[in-house]
């Protein structure tokens, strides 16, 4: 009777655990970007050279923030399967020595149509499905 008891527990335990860390595709693919950071490391497939900040991107559940290289930048994305959307970002308004990476990042931010994420970086895909941006995870 101890072995059967023990063996109906083990099987308990197992399912138990096993169905609560099932997943759909979709809440994997977002928990995994949801409460993220991530660095900038390419902009429109050319490696961006450091800047004095290092542009960077961070999700939360329902807003996105970072640094464009210079100023600091905030505002709302919505997911939906593949498709990533960020909304309209607002920023800080310091006048730097080298705006041209801040100006670019800016523009992909409003062009993100899609993403993938692989092992440790993140890619951002225009309406084209053309690489506009990587980043490595922090």
């Amino acid at each position: 009777m101890f072995k059967k008891s023990n063996l109906i527990l083990a099987v308990f335990v197992a399912v138990f655990f096993g169905a609560c860390s099932l997943k759909s595709g979709d809440d994997m693919k977002n928990s995994s970007l949801e409460n993220s950071k991530w660095e900038l490391i390419s902009l429109n497939q050319k490696e961006i050279k450091k800047l004095e900040k290092v542009a960077n991107i961070n999700f939360e559940k329902d807003r996105v923030f970072g640094n464009l290289g210079c100023n600091n930048f905030f505002g709302a994305y919505k997911l939906n399967k593949d498709s990533l959307e960020i909304g309209q970002v607002g920023s800080t308004m310091m006048m730097c020595i080298d705006m041209s990476v801040e100006n670019e990042f800016s523009k992909v931010l409003q062009n993100v149509k899609t993403y993938k994420i692989d092992n440790s970086s993140l890619i951002f895909f225009d309406k084209d499905v053309v690489e506009i941006a990587k980043f490595r995870k922090e």
